[in-house]
Order: C-alpha cells, then sequence, then structure tokens
C-alpha cells in the first residue's frame, strides 16, 4: 500500500513487481585510488538491466565472514525479506560459501559472480592471460614482465607461466611485480613504485603485461620513454585508461555484458548447475 497525503490509501503501482536483490562483498566498492572502475560500473549496469525487465532493484553491501551465521552477514532485515519472498532472486558478488549454501537452501534463485554457486558466471582470466602474451610474442617479445595483484602463488602466476610456455619463453621470477610489494597501499602508487624498479633490473623486459589497470595507471606517467610493448586489462568502456589507446594491447572485460548474463542465468530454468565463462576481447592499438 501507498498513501497520499490528504488522499487516502492505494495498492501501490508496483504491487506485482518482481525484487531482484544485488548482494556485494562491500571491499570490491571501497573507494579512492584503489577502486577499479569495474565494480563501480556494476550497480548502475544491474539497475538499468533489470528495469528494462520491469524488476525492482534493491542493494546491500556486506562484509564476508566465514566464521559468521549468514544473518549476521546479511542482516536481520535483509534475511527476514527473503524469508517472507519479498526478495524473488539474487545475484551475488563475492558472497561467503555460508550465504551461498543458506540462500540454496531456502530455494531462493542465485546467480554468483566471485564466488561459488551452483549457478554463476566467471570472466575467463586465463583466456585473457594468454591473449596479452600471444599479442606481446607476436610482436618479438621474449622477456615479459608481469604485473598483478595476485600473490606470487596465485593462478594468475600460473597461467603466464603456461601461456608463455606454450610459446616457448620462461616467466623470470626477477621481472614480477605482484601485491605483495612493500610500500604504499594505493595501487597507482604502487604502480609507480613499479616502474622505477624496471630502471635497476640488470636485465629489464623487452614486454609487459599488467592485469590490474589501477596498477598500470598509477606507473605509465613513470615508465622510461620509449615505453615498452604493453599488454593489460581493461574494462570496457571505463576511462581509467583514456589517452593511451595508441600504446596499449587492451584485454577488455565489460562489466554490461557480465550482468546481462546474470541477470539472464537469473531468470532461466533451475536445470541443474550452469556456469557461463565470459571471454575477453582483444583490443590492438589504434595507431
Amino acid at each position: 500500500l501507498v498513501r497520499r497525503h490528504g488522499v487516502g490509501l492505494f495498492v501501490a503501482p508496483d504491487v506485482h513487481q518482481e525484487q531482484v536483490a544485488l548482494v556485494c562483498d562491500a571491499r570490491f566498492l571501497e573507494r579512492g585510488d584503489d577502486a577499479s572502475p569495474f565494480w563501480s560500473r556494476l550497480l548502475p549496469l544491474a539497475w538499468t538491466r533489470l528495469r528494462a525487465d520491469g524488476c525492482g532493484l534493491v542493494h546491500h553491501l556486506v562484509v564476508p565472514d566465514e566464521s559468521a551465521t549468514p544473518e549476521e552477514v546479511l542482516g536481520s532485515r535483509l534475511c527476514a525479506d527473503l524469508r517472507q519472498g519479498r526478495i524473488h532472486g539474487v545475484l551475488g558478488v563475492g558472497l561467503p560459501a555460508c550465504v551461498v549454501l543458506w540462500l540454496e537452501r531456502l530455494d531462493i534463485p542465485l546467480v554468483a559472480f566471485a564466488g561459488y554457486a551452483a549457478r554463476r558466471v566467471a570472466l575467463d582470466r586465463a583466456l585473457g592471460v594468454r591473449m596479452g602474451i600471444d599479442a606481446l610474442a607476436d610482436r618479438g617479445a621474449r622477456r615479459v614482465a608481469l604485473w598483478s595483484a595476485d600473490p606470487p602463488d596465485g593462478e594468475i602466476h600460473a597461467m603466464a607461466a603456461d601461456a608463455l610456455r606454450a610459446r616457448g619463453l620462461d616467466l623470470d621470477p626477477a621481472l614480477v611485480v605482484d601485491a605483495a610489494i612493500p610500500g604504499p597501499d594505493s595501487a597507482p602508487a604502487r604502480g609507480a613504485m613499479a616502474a622505477e624498479s624496471l630502471r635497476a633490473l640488470a636485465a629489464p623486459p623487452d614486454a609487459l603485461l599488467c592485469t590490474e589497470d589501477t596498477l598500470l595507471r598509477g606507473a605509465l606517467p613513470f615508465l622510461p620513454e620509449p615505453r615498452l610493448p604493453i599488454a593489460t586489462f581493461a574494462n570496457a568502456g571505463a576511462p581509467l585508461l583514456f589517452g593511451y589507446e595508441r600504446e596499449l594491447i587492451r584485454v577488455e572485460f565489460d562489466p554490461a555484458r557480465l550482468i546481462d548474463e546474470m541477470v539472464a542465468l537469473l531468470r532461466s530454468p533451475r536445470d541443474g548447475d550452469a556456469c557461463v565463462v565470459l571471454p575477453p576481447v582483444l583490443r590492438l592499438p589504434s595507431a
């Protein structure tokens, strides 16, 4: 019901509208220089996509804690709405396993990203790494540096080593910069430090693969001229790397397509597990 002051009570015009909750790990949407434009674009894209489908959207930020109960993670109000059927589906971003299992036990339609669930959408990062390394190797690169936000034992390093090995090349540990780099917490500041570290290498790289656009954006003004060939992960439509299109090989992931696939999977019949893996698009320098 809705009330119009001085007129009366009426049935709300959206009484039959389905409501979808976008439940997101708050750490992905942190503010400041370290925030990736990928995450900040998800909410408006989800809002636009669901409105086009005639659905309403409620947005909830959570701080995952595997030692907490689902009610403690989600909050009592959202849990009540889910139990009482006021929320008809959930798009989960970075949800902990305890929440995913709780939602699945309630038989609430759920599609996850950046986390595991029976129905989920993922980005094909392995293909992205391979695209970037192949593009660099095709330009004659033999010593490829790797800049990543993953730790040294993370999957990105394994993907890069495999892709280089397929081209008859090796990943030199001396050319790897990762999330453990000492110094400032800000990714752009770490990027500036990474750029300076190239000057100190006795045997510098002849190409660079970066899987973190905020790290590269901080490094670009400090890289020695002429700049070595660079392949980087990027977000379609994001302004972070604008102005460098003539120089960069971009492996683009599209947040709009991610939301489209999540909503389509949410609305599709639930007949077993399903995983949609989205490939990136290779954008070569415009010059």
